[in-house]
């Protein structure tokens, strides 16, 4: 049997009759002798112009898949009416014209899909196919001067069915991708046209339809020749000696005789697989699989948390089937712990529902879940947000590992949301939670994505062609729904248009809005979009016809818009232009309004500025009406989403693709600017605490505005002012505990500075203390100390004025230099350079308090890192005087709760603990400060974490052993988690966890943890010695001398190299003391004495007790040595 199938230029009879001819020629036995071939010869008609044709789509959703179905039914109903089911296998051979291949490819791969025992029939087609004849077939797809240009005379542009055959569609890909793993079943001919032709009567010249790389690429196994006739003729035979008819023959005689031979070994395969196939359901119907019985179904739950950037749109329509299928997919709600999270992909074209859909499924799915989340998945800073406000929301800590451990951990049932995970480069399995009862559903446009799911995925293209004409009525008509029903000929208008819109509900919303704007009726609407999509075709920055349908609906209402006058008109134009350069979701509305007062005192040129920003006068009533009414403009025009209870505008990201690239290389440049410049001045210099929540809400629309800037210019900074805004976005990074982001901004604006500016300017050393801030935040303490270091000589340098050389030409106490004095103490107490840190600590605050007085918060800092130096190098009492100064000053001028007053109550608190003076008020105090960081910070940041040790210190002092064990092992995944093993905060909690086993009589458990501490704390750093007499006491308790004794050696021989403490000092005679103990045991005089010559002072002192629990030294080990960066206004710390 032969199918000829034809293409989109002419009929099935026009397509195969030569016009000397009354008949096609595979009808003329003299061309094709079927009698004595045995064939018999189909042909598959359809009418081309329902596809050609703008706007007679009708309610063909996917014209191709239709006539393929078709195709595959039609051709199936007429073997098993005309040959019988035992002549049902018989073989096939298509001949395809054009678009005809692609059409018999699609049916192929639809043929092949039909397993089901229901539908296998239909799998008969793909069986009994042999050969393929390709006759000028564009499998590559169709060049687009071609299309753009074909039908021009008749119709503004070409039908949204052709613009799915250009080269390189989503169309093309689909079929070839289907088609591709079927291809060597098939003996297959490519043909391509040998001639030029006139497409049409407006062509200058003749042109090759389907060129050669289109018609026969590159496959294997797959033969190929040239036809010399043109894209028509190379089908229409009159003669044997016409061109191309003999290579034609003899591929189709040589496929028939060759086909009975290969089809029957296939069917022979094809029922044994039958069998086998359904051998397994009968087994798998008849295996008890018996539930688990701790698993329950749930049909409702309290939804507890709902945390979801914004509600579906009320025009939503349709989809019903899909979201039941996603129920479906999904299954039941359990309450099984020990089940697996289920993980579904939704992919589909841009625009066409995927956000909406998957909105108006949780919203009506809200009662199933105990909790539902949502994340913007567009890039890393946007889903790293996202999870630290799920942590945040916990009350855990706000970063993404708190969030994604909170989710994991939850066995109630929950929904996670992730949002736009298009970027190919993004590793999404990192965004899935490692545990978990829940459901995972993931939009994006990148098809690779379903790799991922567990459950299935659904692919969204145009929605049902009646949903989307229902859609299409009720944008442009709002009116009248639900009363009237669309009267019969808007129907049939909006029919046309849905179609040639490809029913993407986005481009739907779009073209409705515009028609209830009366910018075009109805009626109009789809000769002028045509227009307009044509040419946006043309544009290079439209990746796809796809993407032209969405944005030639939005080109046409912003045209409008900026023709217009008004003032609203216009600011709505340069808003969607500042807009370009932000992340398209979540945009402040504050945004103006806070950067309006600086821009206004800015020196930089207000040509560069939306003119709402331009008025001299500050942002006022008058001023918010008239961003209202821009913004008003941009919404009825469904060019942006507004949620007004949130104050945030969002764009769709197409949408915002294309408002940046619709402007021109200067064009962009301006408004790239003009993004970064609002976005710094929106941030106030001083970093007040009031508006930290703001400041994060900035962190993707920094991280966009910064991508756009290197793309721009590669190298950054490149004018003074730009590296003021990267400082700021470098601060805001710091800010949010993302350090790794912020030290290389931070590091480029010090490195410009320094080559412009010079190391003695202002704004230099201001940059190089921020970059200090950020090294010590990362613990990189060398790196601070040195940038400190440049910092002090500068600032000694740079007086004030001539007075400060003649009155303190060797210790200068301008506020400046001591500032960096007390940061630089500060470093070197982190450093365990205590004794230099004392001095210098001494310095800054003598010269702080003498300038500014004792109430100055720059003073307080300087007084707070000193005491703190002073309690770790044992002086109590100067330590107590200068904290409850700190104290009393810190609860006055900024409350209780703020995070400097808590640091310092905490370190009073402290030193009662380690005098083991009124432990019953410390262990209150400390408590309270537990619960207020708590409250404000979260449950897992790291200065919560700092209060939980200082916590099991108290009850170490007081011999609760067990609950201080108890705490500290609860903290501690929470410790790797959020910090890592090697971080100081790690070796704190470590240390401490390792006493409370002393004191709980877990011996070798403490040896366990603390022994890898000796080889991560710097052996420079005196928690190194506190780690090691620690560990001392432990390995004497287990009667392993040995060992003991190396430690007791490596500590001693520390003390020569680095003199940290000088062989009088308690803590070297008291190492020294339990070495000469382990000689006097084992009778090694000899030992004994050569130490006590090293160490004369130990004749003076006592030789220590035996003790059942840990020594008890002023300063004990694992005391914490980390503390809070200083109360800087432009700077906070988040880490130990």
């Amino acid at each position: 049997m032969s199918m000829a199938v034809h293409g989109l230029c002419e009929s099935s009879s026009e397509t195969w009759t030569n016009p000397q001819k009354h008949k096609p020629w595979f009808r003329d036995p003299v061309l094709f002798p079927y009698h004595t071939l045995r064939t018999r010869v189909l042909s598959f008609e359809y009418d081309p112009s329902r596809f050609t044709v703008p706007g007679r789509g009708g309610t063909i959703s996917n014209g191709i898949l239709d006539l393929a179905t078709n195709l595959i039914a039609e051709l199936d109903s007429y073997r098993q009416a005309n040959d019988g089911a035992e002549d049902a296998q018989r073989p096939i051979i298509f001949i395809c014209h054009g678009f005809g291949g692609l059409l018999v490819k699609r049916a192929l791969a639809l043929s092949w899909s039909k397993t089901k025992s229901g539908v296998s029939h239909l799998r008969a087609i793909y069986i009994s196919t042999h050969g393929i004849l390709f006759m000028g077939t564009p499998h590559n797809g169709l060049d687009e001067t071609l299309i753009l240009n074909s039908g021009i005379e008749r119709y503004p542009g070409p039908s949204q069915f052709m613009l799915n055959l250009l080269t390189g569609s989503d169309t093309i890909k689909e079929i070839t991708d289907l088609f591709a793993p079927l291809a060597k079943r098939f003996a297959i001919y490519n043909f391509w046209e040998g001639m030029e032709a006139f497409f049409d009567e407006q062509t200058q010249k003749p042109v090759y339809i389907v060129d050669a790389l289109s018609a026969a690429p590159v496959w294997e196994q797959v033969d190929k020749c040239a036809i010399m006739a043109n894209h028509s003729g190379m089908v229409k035979f009159s003669k044997k000696s016409d061109a191309g008819y003999t290579v034609v023959y003899q591929a189709l005689e040589k496929y028939i005789k060759a086909a009975p031979r290969v089809i029957s070994r296939r069917w022979e395969q094809e029922i044994e697989r039958v069998i086998a196939e359904r051998k397994q359901e009968a087994d798998d119907l008849l295996q008890e699989i018996p539930a688990p019985p701790q698993t329950q179904a749930i049909d409702t739950y309290i939804n507890v948390h709902y945390m979801v950037h914004r509600c579906s749109s009320s025009y939503f329509v349709g989809r019903t089937g899909q979201a039941d299928k996603v129920k479906e997919l999904f299954g039941d709600v359990t309450t099984n712990p020990r089940s697996k999270h289920k993980i579904l992909v939704i992919h589909g074209l841009g625009g066409s529902g995927k956000t909406q859909f998957s909105l108006k499924y949780i919203e009506n799915n809200r009662h199933r879940y105990w909790g539902i989340f949502w994340i913007d998945c567009s890039n890393e800073s946007t889903a790293e947000k996202g999870f630290a406000s799920l942590g945040e929301n916990a009350q855990k800590a706000s970063s993404l590992e708190a969030g994604m451990h909170w989710l994991s951990n939850q066995s109630t049932s929950w929904l996670l949301v992730l949002d736009n995970a298009d970027d190919p480069e993004m590793d999404l399995p990192r965004y899935f939670p490692a545990g978990g009862n829940g459901h995972i559903l993931v939009t994006t446009r990148n098809p690779g994505v379903r790799i991922h799911n567990t459950v299935g995925y659904l692919k969204f293209q145009g929605m049902d062609p009646e949903e989307a004409i229902t859609l299409l009525l009720k944008l442009a008509y709002p009116e009248n729904e639900p009363k009237f029903p669309p009267a019969p000929q808007n129907r049939q208008i909006a029919e046309g248009i849905a179609s040639e819109l490809g029913y993407l509900a986005l481009a739907l919303t779009h073209a409705g809005a515009t028609i209830r704007q009366n910018i075009f009726t109805l009626e109009r609407y789809l000769k002028y979009y045509l227009g307009h999509r044509r040419n946006m075709i043309r544009s290079r920055s439209v990746n796809s016809c796809t993407d032209a349908n969405i944005i030639s609906t939005w080109e046409i209402p912003f045209e409008r818009i900026a023709s217009k006058n008004s003032l609203a008109h216009k600011d709505a134009v340069e808003l969607i232009q500042l807009f370009a350069f932000m992340h398209f979701d979540s945009i402040p509305e504050q945004l103006l309004q806070r950067s309006s007062d600086g821009i206004r005192k800015s020196t930089s040129p207000l040509a560069i500025y939306p003119a709402i920003l331009k008025v001299k006068s500050m942002w006022n009533e008058d001023s918010q009406i008239r961003f209202r009414l821009a913004m008003n403009v941009l919404y009825d025009h469904s060019i942006i989403d507004n949620d007004h209870e949130k104050k945030v505008c969002s764009l769709h990201p197409v949408v915002h693709r294309w408002a940046r690239d619709r402007l021109n290389d200067t064009q962009q440049k301006d408004w790239l600017g003009c993004a970064s410049s609002i976005l710094a001045h929106s941030i106030s210099s001083n970093f007040e605490m009031s508006e930290r929540k703001f400041r994060k809400q900035l962190l993707p629309h920094i991280s966009s505005c910064i991508s756009a800037l290197k793309d721009m210019y590669g190298s950054l900074p490149n004018t003074t002012e730009q590296a003021t805004e990267l400082e700021k976005f470098a601060l805001v990074y710091a800010e949010n505990g993302q350090w790794k982001q912020a030290k290389p901004l931070q590091e480029k604006v010090v490195r410009f500075r320094v080559k412009v500016l010079g190391n003695q300017h202002h704004s230099t050393i201001q940059g190089q203390r921020n970059l200090a801030n950020m090294h010590w935040d990362l613990f990189e303490v060398q790196q601070a100390l040195q940038l400190q270091s440049q910092i002090l000589q500068a600032q000694w340098r740079s007086r004030p004025s001539i007075f400060s050389w003649i009155k303190y030409p060797v210790n200068p106490i301008h506020t400046s230099y001591c500032v960096a004095l007390d940061e630089s103490a500060r470093t070197l107490w982190l450093s365990g350079q205590r004794e230099i840190s004392r001095q210098t600590g001494q310095r800054a605050v003598y010269g702080l308090t003498k300038v500014l007085g004792y109430d100055d918060p720059q003073s307080l800092n300087a007084m707070f890192n000193l005491a703190r130096t002073y309690l770790h190098l044992g002086e109590f009492e100067k330590s107590q005087e200068l904290l409850a100064q700190v104290v009393q000053k810190r609860e006055h001028w900024f409350g209780k709760e703020h995070p400097d007053t808590l640091m310092a109550r905490n370190e009073q608190a402290m030193i009662s603990v380690i005098l083991k003076q009124d432990l019953v008020t410390a262990e209150r105090e400390i408590s309270d400060v537990l619960k207020a960081r708590k409250e404000t910070l979260g449950e897992e940041h790291a200065y919560t974490l700092w209060s939980v040790n200082d916590l099991s210190k108290v009850y170490c002092a007081t011999g609760r052993w067990d609950e201080a064990v108890q705490d500290l092992q609860e903290i501690l995944p929470v410790v790797v988690r959020t910090l890592g093993e090697t971080h100081v905060g790690m070796i704190m909690t470590k240390s401490n966890l390792a006493r409370a086993y002393i004191g709980s009589n877990r011996w070798t458990e403490a040896r366990k943890i603390i022994q890898p501490l000796l080889s991560e704390v710097p052996s420079r750093h005196p928690d190194w010695f506190h780690i090691n007499h620690e560990y001392i006491n432990i390995l004497i308790h287990l009667d392993d001398t040995d060992e003991a004794e190396r430690n007791c050696n490596a500590v001693l021989d520390n003390l020569g190299r680095y003199s940290t403490f000088g062989p009088t000092h308690r803590y070297t005679l008291t190492i020294a003391q339990k070495l000469e103990k382990i000689y006097q045991a084992q009778e090694r005089f000899e030992d004994s004495n050569r130490l006590i010559q090293r160490f004369p002072s130990l004749k003076k002192s006592p030789q220590p007790n035996q003790e059942k629990h840990p020594s008890n030294p002023d300063l004990p080990p694992g005391t914490p040595f980390i503390s809070t960066l200083t109360n800087r206004k432009i700077y906070h710390s988040k880490t130990f």
